[in-house]
């Protein structure tokens, strides 16, 4: 505002120097108020040039005044359009302007309304102290003029003191009422911009109420997601160990069941051996009937690692079925923050709308505005983030839920299996024990023991493929359950990430409530 004054009054300056020296130049150069020639009060009449050469001195000294200010304004207002001594430098410089063109031209009671241009021009600045400044100058001119050189100022060699306070009556009365007139304007924008503070206070005490409402609700929802991502993730580290064992546990049962398989082989070669040859049948018998009860122990065990790996297999689903349903909460926590998010938008943008209304004043409140509106997109993105990564954890939880399925029925069967091995075995022992209590009957006992042997192979070569793929099944398992610790980490980032631009919300609303 003070710069956009200080340019207006250095131009209405610049114009009225030019009228100064315009009256100077037709006074005392052309004489052309020779009509108006000064009349003392002893008769003597001047013309402009033998007024000029009476007075030159005075009259280019006073003239040169107003120029330097002007000239010194300029430079001021170059370095700096707001200096404090540009709108003291205008005064004097309107004021002496004045003071130029009276003397300029000879003193005419005419010119003497120059006196009331510079108060009107001068209460643009609304300031007594420059209309005081002002009114001093103009009556320091007076009475230098009737005590010194009245035809300056009067147009007179004498004037009369009646005359002179007349002069200087009007003169004060004319600053006294634009004085009256600058402080009543003043008072009245300033009770109008206190109006003005006041609604706009109100507003913004409104507005940031209800954006400290939504920020401690985003903030209290980012802590929750925050919790339940931090026990999702610690319940996918619990539920990851648990299927790296049991994948080490179904390699090692894939390494029984080869060894299984290598043994039945074996007992069926045997087996064979004694068909041919019933020489060494009683032997024969008796190593058959050590081994069956060796692979009966082989079977039991088989039986208890498999009912084992059931259980652990039942563990899995189990955290599965639980991982999906946390994964459904924190996808419900999403929504809450997407609402939130859009909430806190609308305010944003009622906040910045509120700030254009206050204008100058609320261009700090319309970067806050600004602020929360990011803060508020941010949230929506991230909880956009949040959705896609409950959407890949639901797919993947669903395909982990599928393949523990699988794997349940896989030792369902695998189960049966071990039970008819167990049973063949049982057999393959009471076959051996005839065997060595009758040896009439080998013949047709090898021929048993080898048809047994053979389906006891069988069986465990089935078992032997279908732990094969258990394994493998494991192992797929094991690495999608580690791709949606990943994903669970993202989504624990982004919790995280979400509750430091809620801290960062909360403070930004602290310190427009300090405001």
């Amino acid at each position: 505002m003070i710069q956009r004054k200080n340019r207006f009054i250095l131009q209405i300056a610049s114009v009225t120097l030019l009228i100064s020296l315009l009256f100077h130049l037709l006074h005392r150069g052309l004489d052309a108020f020779s009509h108006s020639a000064m009349h003392g009060m002893h008769g003597m009449d001047f013309t402009g040039p033998e007024y000029s050469s009476r007075f030159a001195l005075l009259l280019n000294l006073i003239l040169s005044i107003p120029i330097v200010t002007l000239a010194a304004g300029f430079a001021l207002y170059l370095k700096n359009r707001a200096h404090p001594w540009l709108p003291l430098l205008n005064t004097v410089t309107l004021t002496f302007c004045s003071i130029s063109t009276i003397a300029g031209g000879g003193g005419q009671v005419e010119l003497h309304f120059s006196i009331f241009m510079v108060v009107a021009i001068l209460a643009y600045y609304e300031s007594v102290s420059l209309i005081l400044v002002m009114t001093a100058i103009f009556t320091v001119q007076h009475l230098a003029g009737y005590l010194f050189r009245p035809e300056i100022v009067f147009g007179a060699d004498s004037y009369s003191f009646e005359m002179v306070c007349i002069h200087a009556f009007f003169l004060v009365l004319a600053s006294g009422a634009t004085i009256l007139l600058i402080r009543s304007t003043v008072r009245i924008r300033q009770d109008i911009e206190q109006e003005n503070r006041e609604e706009k206070q109100a507003a913004v005490r409104d507005i940031v109420e209800r954006l400290s409402a939504a920020s401690s609700q985003i903030v209290h929802t980012a802590q929750e997601l925050s919790g339940h991502s931090s026990r999702a993730t610690e319940t996918n580290h619990a539920m990851a160990s648990r299927i790296q064992q049991i994948a080490t546990r179904t390699e090692n049962q894939v390494m029984e069941s080869e060894n299984s398989t290598r043994a039945m082989q074996e007992i069926a070669a045997g087996v064979t051996r004694i068909a041919d040859s019933s020489a060494g049948v009683a032997d024969t018998a008796a190593e058959s009937a050590i081994q069956a009860s060796a692979g009966n122990d082989s079977i039991r065990d088989i039986s208890n690692q498999m009912a084992n790996i059931e259980r652990s297999v039942g563990q899995s689903d189990e955290a599965a079925q639980s991982l999906s349903e946390r994964s459904q909460e924190i996808g419900v926590i999403a929504a809450a923050i997407k609402g939130i998010a859009r909430q806190t938008d609308l305010l944003a943008l009622n906040a910045a709308i509120e700030a254009s209304r206050a204008g100058e004043q609320g261009r700090g409140f319309s970067i806050v505005a600004s602020e929360v509106r990011k803060l508020a997109e941010q949230s929506r993105e991230m909880a956009e983030r949040i959705d896609e990564l409950i959407f890949q954890m639901q797919s993947d939880s669903q395909g982990s839920v599928e393949s523990i399925q699988r794997a349940k029925e896989d030792v369902r069967q695998g189960l049966a299996i071990v039970g008819a091995a167990r049973e063949s075995f049982e057999s393959l022992l009471e076959l051996s024990e005839r065997v060595s209590e009758h040896v009439q009957d080998i013949s047709a006992v090898a021929q048993q023991i080898a048809a047994g042997s053979q389906q006891v192979a069988a069986s465990l070569g089935e078992m032997s493929g279908s732990a094969f793929d258990y394994a493998e099944q494991t192992r797929q398992l094991n690495a999608m359950t580690e791709e949606q610790l990943a994903l669970m980490d993202g989504i624990l980032e982004s919790a995280r990430q979400l509750q430091a631009s809620s801290g960062d919300l909360g403070l930004i609303m602290e310190k427009v409530k300090e405001e």
